[in-house]
């Protein structure tokens, strides 16, 4: 028992020299913490070790050295113009500490690390909440990596550190129509939204409020079917003002690629995917302007409900912008049914006595004179606005015929003044002397996704109290005109007959006298 006695009181002599001969500095493997405040929903956040750092008691004095993953980049000349580590791996920055120099710095690890797979020491993938916490770390100087940039933050945790997150997610692509290519009809906006004619090319422009430390772009792109992506038409810029004239695009090489197959999004047409060097170039300044058209060439049934082409932006970890309906720019279309008649109309626009005509033929043009007629495919009263309006026009691509019923209809029509041409009447009927002017007006109700399209459509340039959407075309028959074997020579032949009559009746009549 004695002997146990003297053991324990050597043991606990020996550990009180030992805790007052030790340096007055904090373990290497002290717990060290670092806390992300406003941390991006739905990103992830890496942590990276490159320094071990021990601290005195009061944290007046540090003491670095490299973690045995980041030996070989130490070693490299592109760090040792940043650092120093003498002969027993001391570690010491090098040069002028300004925000841009140490900036560089942590570009220049951050790269090292991804091209040679140095693992971070944490990481919390898609995060949920608005603060992140990183346990467990030790002290050292941590490379902070965040999924929405490119750098977050180059620190050291004392024993903890609070970070605020810089980067800023970018803002939801804006489109718009800047043009429409057309050679029937003029385009006219509606609102926010515009009318189109079948065969139009139709010009976008989208604009990327781009955000510094960007990493991870793609723009994608969803139109409705109908709306033909013309892939050749994709030009990107980089300016500082959106309204800038657009000079000189950045070239595809090294900066971005047009991707149409194996698209990452569902049911998107195409995807522009940005480099990793175009992204680190952005400033905070920065837009990216794309543009680029397609062709309006609906086949079958022409929606009336208009065609959608919506645009949206991921970005980091599968970071991506809201759906927003203000982002999408629909193009509407245009029908204008014709009845060819004689006879009365109702109020409803029925016909009261009267009867539908077959075998108008009938023309339809953007100039007032009638001439050049729009191209037209179809047949039995269904037409629609042909897709390719380039070549001769001939009667086989541009007249239509109304059937038994006497209705016609026209399909893909942008709104606007057309005139309607009969070439030929039915027969036993007056053919129109002059083309009839027809004008075709939209109203908007709503915005976005809930914006409803009303089409007005008439006959003149003022609307009349009783305007329907469907333009009436009323036809007479001629009155008939005197003939050489009409009703005027019977009328003599009669009379001279009478007159024969009674020349005999008084000559018999005195014989027997």
């Amino acid at each position: 028992m004695r002997k146990m006695k003297k053991f324990l009181c050597a043991a606990l002599a020996s550990t009180m020299v030992l805790a007052m001969a030790a340096p007055s500095f904090a373990a290497q493997g002290d717990p060290g913490t670092i806390t992300i405040e406003n941390a991006i929903i739905g990103q992830s956040y890496n942590v990276y070790k490159l320094l071990d750092a021990i601290q005195n008691q009061d944290g007046s004095s540090w003491a670095y050295t490299v973690n045995v993953s980041w030996a070989a980049f130490f070693a490299t000349d592109e760090a040792k113009a940043y650092f120093t580590v003498d002969s027993v791996g001391n570690v010491a920055w090098k040069g002028d500490k300004s925000e841009a120099r140490v900036k560089d710095f942590a570009s220049l690890a951050l790269t090292y690390a991804k091209a040679n797979v140095i693992n971070p020491v944490a990481t919390q993938n898609k995060v949920t909440a608005p603060e992140v916490t990183f346990d467990g770390l030790g002290l050292g100087y941590f490379l902070l990596d965040s999924s929405a940039g490119t750098l977050l933050s180059l620190d050291t945790n004392s024993p903890s550190k609070n970070i605020k997150e810089k980067n800023e997610a970018p803002a939801v692509p804006s489109k718009s129509v800047t043009s429409i290519i057309n050679g029937n009809t003029n385009m006219e906006r509606v609102g926010e939204l515009t009318s189109v004619s079948i065969g139009d090319t139709i010009n976008y422009r989208i604009v990327i409020d781009a955000k510094e430390g960007a990493e991870n772009y793609v723009l994608h792109d969803d139109m409705d079917e109908g709306l033909i992506f013309n892939v050749d038409s994709v030009q990107v810029y980089k300016v500082s003002n959106q309204n800038a004239p657009l000079d000189v695009p950045v070239t595809p090489e090294n900066n971005y690629e047009v991707v149409t197959n194996n698209l990452c999004g569902e049911g998107c047409d195409f995807e522009v995917k940005f480099t990793s060097a175009f992204c680190t170039e952005l400033k905070k300044e920065d837009f990216i302007i794309v543009t680029y058209s397609t062709k309006f060439a609906p086949d079958g049934t022409v929606n009336s409900g208009g065609y959608n082409n919506k645009a949206h932006l991921t970005y980091g970890n599968g970071g991506t912008t809201p759906d927003n309906p203000g982002n999408n720019d629909k193009v509407f279309t245009f029908d204008m049914p014709v009845l060819k008649y004689t006879g009365t109309l109702d109020t409803n626009g029925d016909i009261a006595n009267g009867t539908g005509l077959a075998g108008a033929v009938f023309t339809l043009s953007a100039n007032a004179d009638g001439k050049n007629p729009i191209k037209i495919t179809g047949n039995n009263g269904a037409y629609r606005v042909a897709k390719i309006q380039t070549g001769d026009v001939t009667p086989e691509n541009s007249q239509m015929i109304t059937p038994e019923a006497g209705t016609l209809k026209i399909d893909g029509l942008a709104a606007g003044t057309y005139y309607l041409t009969e070439v030929t009447a039915p027969a036993g009927y007056n053919k129109l002397e002059a083309p009839i002017t027809v004008i075709i007006t939209a109203t908007v109700t709503g915005e976005g996704e809930t914006a409803v399209v009303t089409k007005t459509m008439y006959e003149g340039t003022e609307v009349p109290e009783n305007a329907t959407n469907r333009i009436n075309v009323l036809n007479n028959t001629g009155s008939l005109l005197p003939s050489t074997g009409g009703i005027g020579t019977t009328i003599f032949y009669a009379a001279g007959i009478i007159l024969m009559a009674g020349a005999v009746f008084f000559v018999v009549r005195r014989k027997r006298a």
